[in-house]
């Protein structure tokens, strides 16, 4: 009796683990739904959830190729879907990791560096601005459809690289490299008004160094480089805000756009 209800599961455990070794991939990078900031239960449901929202859409196409599989050809099958994920995690990601590369130069800038805390999102030590910057371009991703549209580019990766058909030829390097540049020059955008402040800060201070020796500029110098930069950052967030949107809203369409083109024939 057993028997009856698993028979019919059998055919569909190897491409159901194909889906969510690729989704597993997305995942690791994909920007406020990887990191240990999320609980590990959590992520896991969402996880499975969306591998249950998935499969029944290539279930048809690409479930029967994949049913007579052995132990031997599924590891480098898993490890594959896996790096499709990777490569879909990343593209989103990237805006938000420039975001974060622009806070730590206004905190350096700053001197702020000394207070750095660790932020469990990205496994690394991070300081209050970075970290500011960072949630900024997170909510910016989740508000303007980034989680679904991850959604959605894992769905239609599928008709572009099936299951088990991971190759180099299919990565997109081309598409990563424009998005690394373009995430650097979002970063210099970012953190650029601070910069040009807190230079400014440092030539006038130098001209009262010289100019008025007896004021010893040092005793409040750090106090006022601090004020300085935190005033250029907040008359800067309106246009700090339509820069993470137009390189986060550009990343998206990017990343779907890969994910939905059919592979060159």
């Amino acid at each position: 009796m057993p028997s009856l209800f698993v028979e019919p599961i059998l055919p569909h455990v190897v491409p159901f683990a194909a889906v969510l070794a690729r989704v597993l991939g997305m995942f690791l990078f994909a920007p406020g739904l990887g990191g240990a900031a999320a609980p590990a239960r959590a992520r896991a449901l969402v996880i499975l959830a969306t591998t249950a929202a998935i499969y029944p859409l290539i279930a048809d196409k690409q479930a029967p190729a994949m049913a007579q599989l052995d132990l031997l050809a599924l590891a480098p099958l898993l490890a594959g879907e896996l790096l499709v994920g990777l490569a879909i995690g990343v593209l989103a990601s990237l805006p938000v990791i420039s975001v974060q590369a622009a806070g730590v130069i206004i905190s350096h800038k700053m001197g702020l560096r000394l207070g750095d805390a660790f932020n469990p999102a990205i496994q690394l030590g991070s300081d209050g601005i970075g970290q500011l910057l960072f949630y900024l371009a997170i909510v910016a991703f989740l508000t303007m459809g980034g989680a679904e549209a991850l959604a959605l580019s894992v769905a239609h990766s599928f008709d572009r690289v099936p299951i088990g058909g991971a190759s180099l030829t299919l990565a997109p390097l081309a598409l990563t490299v424009s998005l690394a540049s373009s995430g650097l020059e979002l970063a210099l955008r970012v953190a650029a008004p601070v910069i040009t402040i807190l230079f400014l800060e440092m030539i006038a201070s130098g001209m009262i160094m010289k100019t008025m020796p007896q004021l010893n500029i040092l005793t409040f110098g750090f106090a006022i480089k601090i004020l300085v930069g935190l005033l250029a950052l907040v008359g800067s967030v309106a246009a700090v805000q339509a820069a993470i949107q137009a390189d986060v809203g550009a990343a998206i369409d990017a990343m779907t756009a890969w994910a939905s083109q059919p592979p060159a024939s």
